[in-house]
């Protein structure tokens, strides 16, 4: 169980009395094994006497049985196994007197998600701290390299006898030439860092030149699209689609398999959309939001701060689509 409840109801210190079909499936017993029995069936020894005195502060307080009261416990499966549970206590008035409920919520799924959201912290900070790390090897390893041996190839040309004016335009075409490259690579790690083409040119610019930067560089084929795309759209959610929409094209090239992906942004009166669809080898997406990899945990945290909506649909052999929808506040809008 996950949002439902097993319910039971009893007597004389919640004896069972009756069970929903969700008790039976979160405890393994059948409702005849249940009935007569007490709750404490359904709990291991260690909090047995936590919940006796959780009863006995329900009976014992008038306002307790008035608004009901919760406590958070382990429940035990018919095997044995225990998982966290949440039990709710409360009463409802019968012509037979007054009859107890207790509401029986498996918290299993709750628990990892909190946990998950308490790891999360930690490791986006790893993740940043790797960011760092390649970048620096990328200023260090590449374009330091590169620009000591542009510096020592152009002292080699200052010391050199006269050459030839042919000789000259050779060695100047090829240090051209390298110095291009090196400012390719500044503006690539730039790109990386913070694009600033979102703040000079806004998000559909910047999203056209992701696009047509990643087709030159991969060699696959991205069909971009924009319709009645805001003008003035925050600096935040603009960040936060620009980088789902690297980090899908990231996935892509690492994982799709994919000949050519169409990438669209489009408004509405309500926000903004993005979708992002490859024509590769696709996956499972139920099991794939359920991965704790930080390219879906990254994109999933960074909608929910602009309070969005991020989803993933795929199937094996079918390609995958990202989508996200960002609303905008009506200034925004109106500005469209």
């Amino acid at each position: 169980m996950q949002a439902n409840d097993g319910i039971t109801h009893g007597r004389l210190k919640y004896a069972v009395a009756s069970a929903t079909a969700d008790l039976e499936t979160a405890f393994g017993y059948k409702t005849d094994e249940l009935l007569g029995q007490s709750l404490d069936l359904l709990l291991p020894e260690e909090v047995r006497s936590r919940h006796r005195e959780h009863q006995k502060d329900f009976f014992a307080n008038p306002r307790n049985r008035l608004m009901g009261i919760g406590l958070d416990l382990k429940g035990r499966h018919k095997t044995g196994s225990t998982f966290p549970i949440e039990v709710n206590l409360s009463h409802i008035e019968t012509p037979a007197g007054r009859l107890g409920v207790a509401f029986v919520t498996d918290i299993t799924q709750r628990r990892h998600v909190e946990q998950e959201l308490r790891a999360l912290p930690g490791r986006l900070i790893y993740a940043e701290e790797q960011e760092r790390k390649r970048i620096s090897r990328e200023l260090h390893d590449d374009l330091n390299q590169k620009l000591g041996l542009l510096a020592f190839d152009t002292s080699d040309l200052l010391m050199m006898p006269f050459p030839s004016e042919h000789k000259i335009r050779e060695r100047l075409f090829s240090l051209r030439t390298r110095i291009v490259e090196l400012s390719r690579d500044v503006r690539e790690i730039s790109h990386k860092l913070h694009p600033s083409i979102l703040e000079d040119l806004g998000l559909t610019a910047a999203l056209n030149d992701l696009c047509e930067v990643f087709s030159a560089r991969e060699g696959i084929k991205v069909l971009f699209t924009a319709e009645a795309v805001p003008p003035a759209i925050p600096v935040q959610a603009a960040s936060c689609l620009y980088r789902v929409a690297q980090e899908a094209l990231h996935n892509v090239l690492k994982h799709a398999e994919a000949g050519s992906v169409r990438m669209k942004v489009s408004g509405d009166s309500s926000g903004i959309y993005l979708s992002i669809k490859d024509t590769g080898v696709g996956f499972d997406s139920e099991a794939g939001l359920r991965r704790t990899g930080l390219g879906i945990v990254s994109m999933k945290e960074r909608v929910l701060l602009v309070h969005g909506e991020f989803s993933i649909h795929s199937q094996p052999g079918q390609g995958t689509e990202v989508r996200v929808f960002v609303p905008l506040p009506k200034e925004a809008l109106r500005a469209a």
